[in-house]
């Protein structure tokens, strides 16, 4: 039998019976480790993004937790006024997950709010600052062995008579969703953003699953039978500043690609700083690199350049930015190219808040990670380098203009806060219609093939290694 198989039905006895005979520890780091197994399988990605029986047993894991650490009958909890706690593994400056708390936070202005951040792997410097200066509370768990970190939030949640529960966790974080997935005292949502990836809490029983965009609503229903998830818009903060004036400022054309490094560096059949080389090999404008990006691939891409004849100062990097939004508008960006392999949602919305004419992506394995469900009907999508050159060398002053409306109004007919805020007051809310059409069979057997089947002198296993390692 192959080393890396077990059966999910047997796996459950065996964490069940660890329950029972108190080795809550063990049985709660194993899970993590489970998920994070299959999170970090290529094989996995886009396929399997949840568990309905690792959820159930992490409920069960926290039910186990609850009933010894919650208060007694009449001990006072914190009951005046609306409380809303937002429950998350880590916060980073990088990335939309912070972003989204930010805006759950700015819909609901009536609500106390409270972030509580598990801190799984006890690293510095969160990212807290922005939900303190829209007057969050913030905790963050002590260093602590993963059990007594569950029964700290444990405990932090039975505090409250009622709130709205946001649970945020990352992939693995059986701590947060045991938590949660255990007081059904509270009014529970799990934001589904780890979208495309395994992650814990996706079928958590009794709490509300939300979807952020309609490529993971429709998915989570068709695919995943979650037949009561709900829809809310991803969103971000709005700003009278959006891309005005004249395009293609001095005939050259300026794009630019936002994102964290993992969005660029997965195996595809079109390699991101291979395509920028492309471009400016072929164009006379210059590219804008917003994010982080390792110094073996800067460097090639430099190299590739300087061969061609391309001047380094047509390659821009800029490791951060505080405001995308911003950035893209005072950058006098010409045409924001979705990042590919896999295309980041909210740095779309923000390009369409700010009115950036959009070049979006099919990808070749999965709609829910092109995003190409969230662009406007006219902006021009591309599968492969040559339809991408293309697309570019189409892209007159009138073109721009024209994708420059389209994007202000779907950022203002699908995505503005407004709508996240009547969505959490109670008002339904549909998801935008469809775009992208379903990836032929074939296509993704010959993609799963070449780029994620494993090797076969490479049998998959679990890690054994300690959760504290």
């Amino acid at each position: 039998m192959n080393e890396g198989y077990f059966a999910l039905s047997a796996y459950a006895k065996t964490v069940r019976e660890q329950i029972a005979l108190g080795n809550l520890e063990l049985a709660l780091g194993d899970v993590a480790l489970r998920a994070e197994a299959i999170k970090n399988d290529p094989l996995a990605s886009s396929r399997i993004l949840g568990s309905p029986t690792l959820d159930v047993l992490c409920a069960e894991m926290g039910a186990a937790v609850f009933e010894a650490a919650k208060s007694p009958p009449g001990a006072h909890r914190v009951g005046a006024g609306a409380h809303a706690i937002y429950v998350c593994t880590e916060t980073r400056n990088s990335g939309g997950h912070a972003r989204v708390v930010s805006d759950l936070i700015r819909a609901a202005p009536d609500f106390t709010h409270h972030v509580v951040l598990t801190n799984l792997w006890e690293r510095p410097n969160h990212f807290v600052e922005e939900f303190e200066s829209l007057g969050a509370k913030t905790t963050i768990l002590p260093k602590a062995p993963i059990l007594e970190k569950l029964r700290l939030l444990t405990s932090f949640l039975d505090g409250f008579e009622r709130a709205r529960v946001f649970l945020l966790n990352h992939h693995q974080d059986s701590v947060a969703v045991a938590a949660v997935g255990a007081n059904a005292r509270h009014e529970r949502f799990f934001i589904h953003h780890s979208d495309y990836l395994f992650c814990l809490g996706v079928f958590l029983p009794g709490v509300v699953h939300v979807d952020l965009h309609g490529m993971g609503f429709h998915d989570c229903r068709t695919a995943l039978g979650i037949d009561a998830n709900i829809y809310w818009p991803l969103t971000c903060d709005d700003s009278k500043t959006v891309r005005s004036g004249e395009f293609l400022d001095g005939d050259r054309l300026v794009t630019c690609c936002c994102g964290s490094e993992h969005k660029f560096s997965g195996r595809y059949p079109v390699d991101y700083f291979d395509a920028v080389a492309e471009i400016l090999k072929t164009g006379s404008g210059t590219h804008v690199h917003i994010g982080p990006i390792d110094d073996l691939r800067k460097h090639r891409l430099l190299e590739v350049l300087a061969a061609s004849g391309v001047g380094a100062d047509r390659f821009r990097h800029i490791p951060h930015v505080p405001d995308l939004r911003a950035a893209l508008v005072e950058l006098k960006v010409d045409a924001y190219i979705v990042s590919f392999p896999i295309g980041g949602g909210r740095a779309m919305i923000e390009a369409m808040s700010a009115a950036v004419p959009i070049v979006g992506h099919f990808h070749h394995h999965s709609n829910v990670l092109s995003g190409a469900d969230l662009l406007p009907t006219v902006s021009p999508v591309w599968s492969d380098m040559r339809e991408l050159l293309a697309i570019l060398k189409s892209l007159d002053r009138e073109t721009l203009r024209a994708l420059s409306a389209a994007s202000r109004e779907r950022y203002e007919s699908f995505h503005h806060p407004r709508l996240l805020a009547k969505a959490l007051a109670g008002e339904p809310c549909r998801p935008p219609p469809r775009r992208a059409i379903d990836i032929e069979a074939m296509q993704v057997f010959l993609f799963e093939k070449s780029y994620l089947a494993p090797s076969p002198q490479k049998a998959f296993a679990f890690p054994n290694i300690s959760w504290r390692q």
